[in-house]
């Protein structure tokens, strides 16, 4: 039956006369805290249908025939002012629903042949397709392969830097020097292969007719699962994401107290941690946290400073310990195996970005230059961790401690402006990126919970009391950091876009392919077991 908005079927519409009107559109690209929420798999996602909808709206589709607003699926916010003319003085309705079902239904909104409407300087008529012929972009690429450079190089570089000249005094020298690099070269490697996949592979939206735009590409980590492994993949990446959050928000919080009670010796490090969570809970209570993520420019400047302060002190002390003129005593091959399995996640946690990758890799201009970024920063982010962890061992030696700042703070001879600069920079630099690392977390216990707003704040706090009391349990730093780099990080790194290639593009392959993807996937399952039992059996 015809409704009142739309005639009999097989009739012509009755001309309606309608004034000229022009669609302005105002579009808010999110900023990476507010994409997170929106389309990482430890934050808030739209449904299927809501991601189907708000993508696929087209040029006359998305017109609601009054004021409105959609969120787009990728947290942009597109506001839509449609006035519709004088006419009949009724308000005509775009059926959006048939869009989502691949159906198109006509649009009874527009008029005669001879009355044309005026959208963004264009004119419309009546023979004007209903649907674009292109999709309307929800998401502008915007970084240049400059600024994708500098973003992972700085994505990499993060607390695990600290512990890269104790993990080579684990290792000596010709086993750390052979891991550095092979480590470099399996993650630059996934993260390629881990961008193929996005580049070939749609989410799953509802299938479409042929008039329709093509289907909107992986936007996320956890989309190339879904479209791989299908609902259950993604699940499991969100578990293994979230749980590495957790920890990592745990090291943070040893780091900090570690380094206050550097530059404070006298102060116990349970009231050291006590008061630090302290400071870090109100952190994590205001909705937005887009001013610390502006704040976290301070890890990048602490990390800079800290290889220039280990050389300075290092040439202007003539002798050992601290040295570099006058060099520890070190050894060319490991002490024991256990010491190597200790030192396996220690390293590698320093090449896990790929759970950001995908990011990254939608907010680039010419995606076909990521393969020469992800180069650039791997070669650059490797020469860095083996200046540092080759200057630290020199001048320390088998004394080396896991954090190198501790060294530092333990040779009195040293600058003390200088040393007290770098253990203050070292206690904030965590304090700015707590928030940031425990906010995916709290918002899915609160979405998973169900939990309404006035209970908000007693979850975070809760949540932060619990990593205080994980941080007790397990206080030493390299151990942490261990774990993280060989459960989490084999994982997301090695292990799951590997078996996502293979998935994907395993029909293609020969047989040599698939071996060495084979062995690709036994090397990422070698360096979890043999991480995790290096942090649990590892004396070290």
């Amino acid at each position: 039956m015809a409704t009142s908005g739309q005639p009999p079927p097989g009739s012509r519409p009755r001309p309606t006369s309608i004034s000229p009107r022009r669609r302005t559109t105002h579009v808010f690209v999110s900023t990476p805290e507010e994409y997170d929420d929106t389309h990482s798999f430890g934050g808030r996602g739209e449904s299927h249908s809501q991601r189907s909808r708000l993508s696929w709206l087209g040029s006359w589709s998305s017109v609601l025939g009054k004021q409105g607003s959609h969120q787009t699926a990728l947290g942009e916010e597109v506001f839509v002012d449609e006035p519709i003319g004088e006419g009949s003085g009724e308000e005509h309705e775009e059926p959006i629903g048939s869009v989502i079902s691949g159906r198109s239904t006509p649009s009874y909104v527009g008029g005669s042949d001879h009355v044309a409407v005026e959208e963004d300087g264009e004119q419309v008529n009546e023979q004007t397709p209903l649907l674009p012929k292109s999709p309307v972009p929800y998401h502008i690429p915007s970084s240049t392969s400059v600024q994708t450079t500098l973003n992972s190089i700085n994505l990499l570089m993060g607390m695990g830097i600290l512990s890269f000249p104790f993990a080579l005094s684990l290792t000596g020298w010709v086993v750390g020097i052979t891991l550095v690099f092979l480590f470099a070269l399996i993650a630059s490697t996934t993260a390629k292969l881990l961008a193929k996949c996005m580049d070939v592979t749609p989410i799953d939206l509802p299938t479409t007719t042929s008039n329709l735009p093509p289907r909107p590409k992986s936007m996320s980590y956890g989309d190339v699962g879904q479209a791989a492994f299908g609902r259950r993949a993604k699940n499991f990446i969100a578990i293994v994401y979230l749980a590495e959050l957790y920890a990592a928000s745990t090291a943070l919080l040893i780091l900090t107290a570690d380094s206050v009670q550097a530059l404070f010796p006298q102060w116990k490090l349970l009231h050291i941690k006590l008061g630090v969570v302290a400071l870090l809970i109100p952190t994590t209570w205001p909705r937005s946290v887009r001013g610390l993520s502006y704040a976290s420019l301070v890890g990048v400047v602490a990390m800079l400073n800290l290889l220039t302060i280990v050389v300075v002190d290092g040439v202007t002390k003539a002798d050992t310990p601290g040295s570099l003129l006058q060099p520890a005593e070190t050894r060319l091959w490991p002490k024991s195996f256990d010491r190597v399995a200790l030192a396996v996640g220690i390293m590698f946690v320093g090449y896990d970005g790929h759970a950001v990758f995908p990011n990254i890799y939608r907010d680039m201009k010419s995606p076909v230059r990521f393969a020469r970024c992800i180069n650039v920063t791997y070669l650059v982010v490797s020469a860095f961790y083996m200046a540092i962890a080759a200057c630290g061992y020199l001048m320390f030696g088998n004394g080396v401690l896991p954090e190198i700042t501790l060294n530092l703070a333990s040779i009195p001879s040293y600058n003390p402006v200088l040393n007290k600069l770098t253990l203050w920079l070292i206690a904030i630099n965590p304090v700015t990126k707590y928030a940031l690392a425990v906010r995916p977390v709290h918002l899915a216990i609160e979405n998973t919970l169900r939990l309404s707003p006035p209970f908000h704040l007693l979850a975070r706090t809760v949540l932060s009391i619990l990593i205080l009391l994980t941080s007790l349990l397990f206080p030493q730093f390299h151990r942490l950091m261990g774990l993280l780099g060989s459960a989490f990080s084999g994982t997301v790194a090695i292990v799951f876009p590997l078996l996502c290639y293979w998935k994907l593009f395993g029909g293609s392959l020969g047989i040599v392919g698939r071996a060495v993807l084979g062995m690709g996937v036994g090397v990422g399952v070698l360096v979890i077991v043999v991480g995790v039992w290096g942090v649990v059996g590892a004396r070290a």
